[in-house]
């Protein structure tokens, strides 16, 4: 039997603590970027892959979080700087049929449009190449997106992605 101390807040028991993420409703929010970083896919970094190998993927991640309390779809409180990741890939694939799914090519103008958009919400200028190369210029600027609700799978529940950013004036 496990004694709980329960003057200690963290001596609660591990099956009481609620381990879900909150899941915002779909609509506009104001972000602040706290963060960019250059990385490969998880799939480059487990096959230990370089520049130029089959299969070698770059993205910048951005760390996005809330400027305001607002509350979850169940109606949370859930304060500011709660965080969402917005994932933009940096390498160009060919159209592909993955499990069964037609994916379409990710081009250089699709690269482009996808950072030019984080950029000029933020109210940014300069060249896509620069912001790849100094994603830390992104760091502190207020940008506002769309949030969208992704559809529950097998291997994960409900989650929130970026759907677009919109021109903050």
């Amino acid at each position: 039997m496990n004694d709980i101390d329960t003057t200690d807040p963290l001596g609660t028991d591990v099956s009481e603590v609620n381990t879900e993420y909150p899941v915002l409703p779909a609509k506009l929010y104001d972000f602040r970027i706290s963060k960019v970083e250059k990385t490969t896919t998880k799939e480059t970094q487990e096959k230990n892959l370089s520049p130029g190998d089959e299969g070698y993927s770059e993205m910048l991640v951005f760390n996005l979080e809330t400027t305001h309390e607002t509350k979850d779809e169940k109606g949370n409180a859930v304060p500011p700087g709660h965080t969402l990741k917005h994932r933009v890939s940096l390498t160009v694939k060919a159209a592909r049929n993955e499990n069964g799914r037609e994916i379409r090519a990710y081009t250089v103008e699709d690269i482009k449009k996808n950072i030019a958009q984080v950029a000029k919400s933020a109210g940014l200028s300069g060249t896509v190449r620069s912001f790849i190369e100094n994603p830390a210029a992104f760091v502190g600027q207020a940008v506002r997106a769309n949030v969208k609700i992704s559809k529950e799978t097998e291997q994960y529940g409900r989650s929130n992605n970026i759907g677009s950013f919109e021109v903050v004036s």
